[in-house]
Parts: C-alpha cells; structure tokens; sequence
C-alpha cells in the first residue's frame, strides 16, 4: 500500500475507533477489574451480580440500577455490558456465566473505549438531546465487534426532559441485538415512561453517614448534615446561613441535599424509626426526621430533594435552591411534631 493510500484509509477511520485501539496502561485495567470482581463478590452486591449473569440468557432490553453509590452503579453497567459481550466468560456454581474480565472485550468495555459501547455521563451535568441524537443516529446498524451494542446513560436523571423524550424513541427504534443500561439513585428520578419500560434492579443503599463520594471534603458534608438537621427539628439555623454574602454556593447546595438524599435513602431500604442510628448526630437526626414522615410525604420529600439537584445544576441561585427545599421538608413533619 502507498503511503497515499494508507493515510487516505487513515482518514476513514472516525475518532471513536482511534480511541478504541488506545487502552489505558496494563497495571490500570488490572485494578478496574480487582475492584469490579470485589464488587461482584462483596456481600453487600454478591445477590445483584449473580442475578446479572442469570439474566444474560435473556436479557431485557432496559436495565435500570438504582440504590448504591454513583460508582457502584456506573460499574455495574459495565459489567452488565461485559456479561453480555465476553469472549471468554466464567462458569458460576450455578451454572450462569459472569464475564472473564480479561478478555480484550471486557477490557474496552472497562475502559470505556469499546466500539460497541456507547458511555452517555450525566454525573456532571445535564445529558443533553445533542448527545442523545448522536446515539441514536448508529442504533440502526447492527454491533460491530460483540453479539450485543450497549448503550449506558450513567446518572439519567441528569437526562433533560427533550433528551429523555429522544431516549424513548430510541428505545423503541433500536435493533433487537442494542440494549440499554440507565443508573439513577432512585428509580423515582426518572420519567415515570423510562422506568416502565426498564428492568429495575436495586444495589445495596449505601450507608448515609460513610461514602467513598464525600472522601475528599468530609467537614464540609457534616457541616451541612448539622445544619440541615437543625433547621428540620427546630426551624432555625438556615436563613443566617444561606442569607449571608457567599454563605452557600453551587457545592455546598449539592452537599446539603446529598446528605439529606443518603439519609431518605434509609427509608427506602425499609429503615423504621426504630432502626436508625440511636447515637447523638446530625446525620442520626436526619434519618430520623425522613423516617418519621409517613409513606406519601416521604416520596413528597425525594421529589423536592431531586427537583433541588436538578435546580442547582441548571445554575438556579444556590441559596434560593437550598431555602425552598428545606423549607418544603420541614412543612412535611407531622402536625403536632414540635
């Protein structure tokens, strides 16, 4: 071949199969599948895992994860991805088959990088409908590499209402051999459509007072926490915080209704007031308070915390975010709740 005509094959090769060939270092992809394979054996996913590899027999088109952490749910759809691609894949003890994570498939697939995968990360901002059209434009073609074309929206509900709307025709217009992964917190951050038409499976919650999310900047989180908590109980302590020039910005916002998100998440992992923390903190209070509502207020509640999330992400002034949902909340005690 000339050189002419291997830069003109050169050229035909679009930016995402370049990248595919540029996997990260050796050493790198060996820990990622450490630490998906801990995953996968850690008692608090084992029972999820293992319902993974059953379903690859006949899997759903949409799969929805919910519960866990962001990370735990965005490695779980890269498993599932990897269960249904694998070349090489494991035989369990009973019977099912769990992906190798060795095999140069399941390598891309960790490193995000295979041509069959399609990575939409909304843990940074909104999903936008741009990115959602430029999926949908190759979901006619059949897979290029593997039996099945994955496509993950990671935290969908960062998902804007005209990029949800894209998402569900895509669903219906796509080959019978593509399939979808969506990770959210909660099943009910989504558009009620998206979740009807998706497998929903629910990773362990994670503890609201210890998560690998908040590692980095854990005062400011107990901050927050013991803010939040006092204004729930008694009312006061929030407006001379969020008042004050630069008292809350966009993060702090976040940290406020994440706390509250963690400890909302206790009732949902069926948590009574009996079983919440009895020790003498804010977060202990909080999960308290969101036990206390009943059934009806508490889904009330996670509506105004996801409405909060969104609102700061749309650059809505941070204080006004952090007023409204916590005022909304504390109008959720119970009467007759000093």
């Amino acid at each position: 071949m000339t050189d002419t005509a291997a830069k003109a094959g050169a050229k035909k090769r679009s930016p995402r199969e370049t990248e595919a060939d540029a996997l990260p270092a050796a050493g790198d992809l060996r820990s990622r599948a450490a630490g998906l394979r801990s995953m996968a054996d850690c008692p608090r996913h084992g029972r999820v895992f293992a319902a993974l590899d059953a379903l690859v027999s006949s899997p759903p088109r949409v799969i929805l994860f919910e519960g866990g952490t962001a990370g735990e749910r965005a490695d779980a759809a890269l498993y599932w991805g990897m269960a249904l691609n694998c070349e090489s894949p494991a035989l369990n003890a009973d019977g099912s088959r769990g992906p190798c994570l060795a095999c140069p498939v399941c390598l891309k697939f960790m490193a995000r990088m295979h041509r069959d995968l399609f990575f939409l990360d909304g843990s940074a901002g909104s999903i936008s409908i741009d990115e959602v059209r430029a999926v949908r434009a190759t979901l006619g073609e059949a897979a290029r590499e593997s039996a099945y074309r994955v496509v993950i929206l990671s935290e969908a509900q960062s998902l804007t209402e005209p990029a949800a709307n894209a998402m569900l025709k895509s669903l219906e217009e796509a080959l019978p051999a593509t399939v979808f992964a969506l990770t959210a917190p909660q099943r009910e951050r989504l558009l009620p459509t998206l979740v009807s038409r998706s497998w929903v499976v629910t990773l362990a919650w994670p503890d609201p007072l210890v998560s690998r999310e908040d590692a980095d900047e854990p005062e400011t989180m107990r901050g927050w926490a013991a803010t939040a908590a006092e204004f729930l109980t008694t009312g006061k302590g929030l407006f001379s915080r969020t008042g004050a020039r630069g008292g809350v910005d966009a993060a702090g916002a976040l940290a406020l209704i994440l706390v509250c998100q963690r400890a909302l998440a206790q009732v949902f992992s069926g948590a009574t007031g009996r079983d919440v923390p009895a020790a003498a903190s804010p977060e202990a209070d909080l999960a308290r308070f969101f036990a206390s509502l009943p059934e009806n207020r508490v889904a009330i509640a996670n509506a105004v915390l996801a409405e909060g999330q969104e609102s700061v992400t749309a650059q809505v002034n941070p204080a006004l975010v952090v007023d409204w949902v916590m005022t909304r909340l504390y109008l959720l005690r119970p009467k007759g709740r000093p």
